[in-house]
């Protein structure tokens, strides 16, 4: 790593550089969300409301509601993968459903799981986790918002 600059460096030795939070892309549905990166979460989170299973064509689907990003709810439906029972406060279970999504955060992009949940009340609406990191990233904790981006949302310290 002779000769970088890692104050300014947005990939080292092949791996892109992530701060402790940046924007990422997801699609379908165009979202451009801020997200926290969590190398202790296993699985990619977004956040979703009005989670409803339905079927279509013999197949479980699920149809939810995230925020673009811009302020304003897009509808999605996508294919249930599977279903999660996560550890909630003291001995709850949550059932999340999971559906496929492609995150692109810089010059990395992934088709990658995600489980559904209500993130209002944390601070970013999309959690990454490592399905996501693993193999491909570094993290710099002491730095936000590395990949930037055109079109990117106003940065939040």
């Amino acid at each position: 790593m002779t000769g970088i600059n890692i104050s300014e460096a947005k990939e080292v030795d092949g791996k892109v550089l992530l701060g402790e939070a940046e924007y990422a892309t997801v699609m379908p549905g165009n979202l451009r969300l801020t997200a926290r990166i969590d190398s202790g979460a296993t699985t990619t989170s977004i956040h979703a409301t009005q989670v409803q299973l339905f079927e279509r064509d013999g197949k479980r689907w699920v149809r939810f509601h995230a925020d673009n990003g811009r302020g304003k709810d897009v509808v999605l439906e996508l294919p249930r993968v599977r279903r999660v029972l996560i550890k909630g406060e003291g001995t709850n279970l949550e059932e999340r459903q999971v559906v496929m999504i492609e995150v692109q955060i810089g010059s990395l992009r992934q088709k990658i799981e995600a489980t559904l949940s209500d993130r209002d009340n944390y601070h970013f609406p999309l959690l990454i986790g490592r399905n996501f990191l693993r193999d491909h990233t570094l993290i710099d904790v002491s730095r936000k918002y590395i990949q930037g981006g055109k079109n990117s949302p106003k940065q939040q310290n």
